[in-house]
């Protein structure tokens, strides 16, 4: 790519550009970049600081996989409706890459402190962010149109495919256009503290969609019912951009001049060119002077007051269970410690929270899959086998806690653990059962509610056996996983010992615990006075588990 952005050598310094200082800065900025993770990369990524060393190259996959799963659209007959979906589609992805993958380098500001006080003109200077950004944003844009201009080269032949080129560039310009206006009218509303939050959640969200995805759509796919799909019969089409890009290809490849066509074709050009001069004449200038304004005043706030939380301090359910659930106040103090940092802590929450999408989006799956086939009420519900999914959805909240679980030790700033010592603390197992509580209180009584809630919709309370039982077992579970394994105090080891630690274990721990919980409760489905009995013992084992933990002394606690 740089070699490419390079050849026309001639014409940049006819502008006046030093081609030895812009091949420099690009060969720079995209070393920085192939060693930064971002995006999906610094969700799956373990380093200490999302350090990696194929960052271009994961992100370029993770773009190729997402184009192939847009080629079931190709088995739409009508090319209006094929077009139609594939380009939202694609330009939707390309928008979530582009917010989650380049938020790094439009709010980058370095190059002010150690570019510009260089020898550098400032043609050089814009000519190496533009074509940083050109590079950036073909990484992205190239493996993901890849396999759509190949299966259309298949469908619609020579002509169709280089017909498409263009089409997608128009789409990209529009997408960037519409990512770049989302950025400042984000920079009007919050602080660039605050930015950084929101776009950590895009990234949750967007990881958690992708992992999703992979499961849902192929269930979804009905080559039959997509093979009939006609959307140029429906007026309000014409409210999707991507029709009239559709439209556009449509009267290249068949040159024909329906006003239809000749509409969306017109409004396809008009569209991205429109919002293209718009970007450059005052989106680019109001958000490079925004940047540096928000800059300015979030140094002044790091150095002004700071929002003081009084200690004891927590409302809502987590106040409730902290009132009810601990004993004395140096444990009251770390379980509200721990539910702060568990949804505030970005390096957590990267970690942590697309799992648990990833695992809601399965769970919503298997519950609503057969939903319209549920008998509700019905007595035949031992027989019908339709209980099952939400006897699954409750193992898979044991599962999404114990993820948490294990990475609740893990933090950049892992040296402020030096706080532990500090409190006249006899024992750390009293932090590690708060610790342990403020995690089932967060990652699993939710799911519990929610799942309990939809079976006793669905079926009454002849489901109350089951869900006690499944609820019983995933409780001493997890404390079993906690008293056992847990052995590093909350955010007091670096993130790169995240994959080194236990994780084999992990996972056959949570293969043993479904074997020897949930297949003894598929053979006694039917029993429900054996299952309330069990039941009532595998919830009193959970809870003494959890006492006894108080036990762990200072010799059982290992140090990053």
């Amino acid at each position: 790519m740089l070699w490419l952005v390079m050849k026309p050598e001639r014409l940049y310094r006819h502008f006046g550009v030093d081609v030895f200082h812009l091949r420099t800065i690009l060969l720079i900025k995209l070393a920085m970049d192939d060693r930064t993770a971002t995006g999906i990369n610094k969700v799956r990524s373990s380093g200490g600081k999302g350090e990696t060393k194929l960052a271009t190259a994961f992100t370029m996959v993770m773009a190729f996989i997402m184009g192939l799963t847009f080629l079931f659209m190709f088995f739409l007959d009508d090319d209006l409706s094929r077009l139609t979906l594939y380009l939202a589609s694609f330009g939707f992805m390309l928008a979530m890459f582009l917010v989650t993958d380049f938020s790094h380098i439009l709010l980058d500001t370095k190059d002010n402190y150690i570019i510009l006080p260089k020898p550098v003109s400032a043609e050089t200077f814009l000519t190496a962010r533009l074509l940083h950004i050109l590079i950036h944003i073909s990484k992205i844009l190239v493996p993901l149109a890849f396999p759509g201009f190949v299966a259309m080269w298949v469908s619609r032949g020579i002509l169709g495919a280089f017909l498409f080129i263009p089409i997608l560039i128009l789409l990209t310009v529009f997408t960037f256009a519409i990512v770049n206006a989302l950025y400042l009218f984000i920079f009007r509303l919050f602080s660039l503290r605050k930015i950084d939050s929101i776009i950590t959640s895009i990234q949750i969200g967007f990881t958690a969609l992708l992992y999703g995805s992979f499961q849902v759509l192929p269930h979804l796919l009905d080559r039959t019912v997509m093979e009939s799909i006609s959307l140029s019969d429906v007026w309000y089409v014409w409210i999707l951009p991507s029709y009239w890009f559709a439209c556009a290809w449509k009267m290249l490849y068949s040159f024909q001049f329906d006003l239809p066509l000749v509409i969306g074709a017109f409004l396809a050009v008009l569209l991205p060119v429109a919002s293209f001069w718009v970007m450059v004449r005052y989106l680019a200038p109001s958000f490079l002077s925004k940047l540096s304004m928000m800059t300015a005043t979030n140094r002044s706030e790091d150095s002004g007051k700071r929002k003081i939380i009084r200690a004891g301090s927590s409302g809502g359910v987590m106040g409730l269970f902290g009132r009810v659930w601990t004993r004395n106040n140096i444990e009251r103090q770390f379980f509200f410690f721990v539910g702060r940092m568990v949804v505030r802590n970005r390096d957590f929450r990267l970690k942590v929270y697309p799992m648990i999408g990833y695992m809601l989006v399965l769970v919503g799956f298997m519950v609503f899959k057969n939903w319209d086939e549920i008998n509700f009420h019905a007595a035949d519900i031992q027989t019908s086998g339709l209980t099952m999914p939400f006897l699954w959805a409750m193992y898979l909240s044991g599962f999404m806690c114990i993820t948490a679980l294990y990475q609740l030790p893990y933090t950049e700033q892992y040296n402020a653990a030096w706080v532990y010592f500090t409190p006249p603390i006899e024992r750390p197992g009293i932090l590690l059962r708060a610790s342990l509580k403020a995690c089932i209180v967060r990652f699993f009584f939710p799911f519990v509610v929610v799942v309990s809630t939809l079976g006793l919709f669905a079926f009454g309370v002849k489901i109350l056996p089951n869900l006690l039982f499944g609820f019983g077992a995933v409780l001493l579970g997890v404390i079993l996983y906690a008293w056992m394994l847990l052995d590093k105090l909350p955010f007091s080891f670096p993130l790169k010992k995240a994959n080194e630690d236990n994780f084999s274990i992990r996972n056959m721990f949570i293969i043993l615990f479904t074997v020897i919980f949930a297949v003894p409760q598929y053979f006694l489905f039917e029993y429900d006075w054996v299952l309330l009995g069990i039941s009532v013992l595998l919830i009193a084992g959970a809870l003494y588990a959890l006492h006894i933990m108080r036990g762990v002394g200072w010799n059982d606690v290992k140090w990053g």
